[in-house]
């Protein structure tokens, strides 16, 4: 079935279209509520909170966007607002720390389960901007507006993610082909976190 026509179906308030589209995107949502949030139970919450927020705006959607786009932006928004809520999301102006960390990554060693497990430890509002700016693409302006900060604060707050990276990954004595080698890697391993 055309995802149009399930669209159309669930605007109607048609159960078992609605049924079907859960069914269709739960385990990608999922995915980025997991992301955002580090608690398997609340990002649950996440994203059944997400659902309802979904279904209830269908006719905010128009038909010119993409579908996948709109319902992880919305995602995205629900669970930063679920954070809000929960006290967990907390950002401060943070203009006045130096880029620590440019592109010099070559001194990484990193492999994609380290890169998960990484990401999960990482503080909330870390967590979030790195998501924003790596996985989903965001620029500092963007991520600015949407978490109500500086885009200097953002680039701080990546800055300051990609050097916890670089300190938890880093080995002394390597050769230039292996740092090489690793700096793929690691980039490749973020943005497969993605798709995971």
């Amino acid at each position: 079935m055309k995802v149009s026509s399930l669209i159309s179906r669930c605007k109607k308030g048609r159960p078992k279209a609605q049924r079907q589209m859960v069914e269709m995107y739960s385990d990608d949502l999922f995915n980025i509520c997991c992301r955002y949030v580090q608690d398997q139970s609340f990002a649950k919450d996440c994203l059944q909170e997400s659902w309802i927020q979904i279904f209830w705006n269908l006719d905010k959607y128009k038909e010119e966007g993409k579908w996948e786009s709109w319902i992880k932006m919305v995602t995205i928004n629900k669970c930063k607002e679920m954070l809000r809520k929960e006290g967990k999301w907390k950002v401060s102006a943070i203009d006045h720390i130096d880029e620590c960390l440019d592109s010099n990554v070559e001194d990484l060693i990193i492999e994609e389960e380290n890169v998960n497990m990484f990401l999960d430890k990482l503080p909330q509002r870390y967590r979030m901007v790195v998501n924003l700016y790596l996985v989903e693409g965001y620029n500092h302006k963007e991520i600015a507006a949407f978490l109500e900060i500086t885009e200097s604060s953002s680039r701080s707050l990546l800055s300051r993610a990609l050097k916890l990276l670089k300190d938890a990954f880093k080995e002394p004595d390597q050769s230039e082909s292996i740092k090489n080698t690793q700096v793929k890697r690691i980039r490749n391993s973020i943005y497969k976190k993605a798709i995971i």
